[in-house]
């Protein structure tokens, strides 16, 4: 019947080959005749249980490559690091292998019942062959209960930045108001009002906006008689009454007496501080935005850095050397090592990410300066601080 459909209908045939055996006896040998019987047809694809260890089976899983870092992966990586039968990973990373549908893919190869202490990696070259970039064992590439897939001594690199335990500066999340096309405004006159206005940039583009920010210098929220009941403040309560409904999220103002503030709290404190605004999805030097964000400006759709030392403030010369640390290709080469892709050939990071790789860096060189006496040249210098 295989024979058959091959050849009048042309096609590739997969099988479920331990489906004949199941509740029979000794379906280890079962499973094996068929298997031979059904390859010497001419069958291109089996599906077998891996425990029979048929003809040394392979198990190959084609996922999105999100499991290497997920916390939905975290499963998977534990059975993995638990029982070692992975053998290779082949990552595709922004190449698009199916039409129609954007995903980030890994192919994950299995053995059965073998334990591997190395597995091999590899990516694909733009005419989708195999190219093998390194030999890692689990100590190299399994941390943080993460893997992370690159060559041993980046790895060994990668390990250090995100293991860094000085903090020079604290990396945070702009503002999340879950409604800033009422928060956030392109002009002022939007709003109807100038009360409670501060300037904000969109981190993302590096564009000035307005925001409606009913705290005060301490972050502390604006009471609600302030706003509703003074005669002074008559045309914020007219626009957030305009907007109430939206801004109750279809819950009662009895369940949501904070309607009328931002959904979360992040960054709010830190508006009357010296900030640095940077954008999260990357894809080479050139697109990355830094701006300096002064005392009493916002930041939202991006992430801010602030001083946390009194060895490292935001003075003109430290704001410099944030902008030389991110704008190279030692940070674009850490971002590919974290493998958070995005279309269009992006890259994106988190708040820890970008803190780690800051204050590893920082370091460094704050290092090198105290002790540049020890160097011979600044090529030297210059060696010693590549990511």
């Amino acid at each position: 019947n295989m024979k058959m459909v091959k050849e009048s209908l042309g096609c590739k045939t997969i099988l479920g080959v331990s489906n004949i055996s199941f509740g029979t006896p000794n379906r280890k040998a079962l499973n094996n005749t068929y298997l031979n019987l059904a390859l010497g047809a001419g069958l291109d694809l089996a599906i077998i249980n891996t425990e029979d260890n048929i003809n040394n089976a392979k198990m190959i899983y084609i996922t999105p490559s999100s499991w290497l870092n997920s916390l939905a992966g975290n499963v998977l990586r534990n059975y993995i690091v638990t029982y070692k039968n992975l053998k290779s990973l082949i990552d595709l990373e922004h190449q698009q292998p199916f039409e129609k549908i954007t995903t980030y893919t890994i192919i994950s190869e299995f053995t059965a019942n073998k334990k591997n202490d190395l597995i091999n990696y590899f990516k694909l070259n733009n005419n989708y062959e195999k190219v093998k970039i390194a030999e890692l064992n689990f100590k190299d590439f399994y941390f943080n209960n993460t893997f992370y897939l690159a060559q041993k001594n980046v790895l060994n690199k990668l390990q250090k930045i995100l293991n860094c335990n000085t903090k020079f500066v604290v990396v945070k999340n702009g503002f999340a108001t879950l409604a800033d096309n009422i928060f956030i405004q392109k002009q002022i006159k939007n709003f109807g009002f100038d009360n409670y206005i501060i300037p904000t940039l969109k981190a993302s583009t590096a564009e000035n906006f307005y925001a409606f920010f009913p705290y005060d210098k301490d972050g502390k929220a604006i009471t609600k008689s302030e706003l509703f009941d003074n005669k002074n403040n008559q045309n914020i309560a007219n626009y957030l009454n305009n907007n109430k409904q939206f801004l109750l999220k279809n819950m009662s103002e009895e369940s949501n007496k904070n309607w009328y503030l931002y959904g979360r709290s992040q960054a709010i404190k830190d508006v009357y501080k010296d900030k640095i605004a940077v954008n999260t999805i990357i894809k080479n030097v050139e697109s990355i935005k830094i701006n300096f964000v002064p005392k009493g400006n916002g930041i939202f759709s991006g992430l801010y850095i602030i001083s946390n030392s009194i060895e490292f403030t935001l003075n003109k010369e430290n704001i410099n050397l944030i902008n030389n640390i991110l704008k190279s290709n030692d940070f674009i080469e850490y971002l590919q090592c974290l493998k958070k892709y995005k279309s269009g050939g992006y890259y994106t990071f988190n708040s820890k990410e970008l803190e780690c790789f800051l204050n590893y860096k920082i370091g460094k060189i704050l290092y090198y300066t105290e002790n540049k006496n020890v160097f011979n040249n600044t090529e030297n210098l210059q060696f010693n601080l590549n990511f």
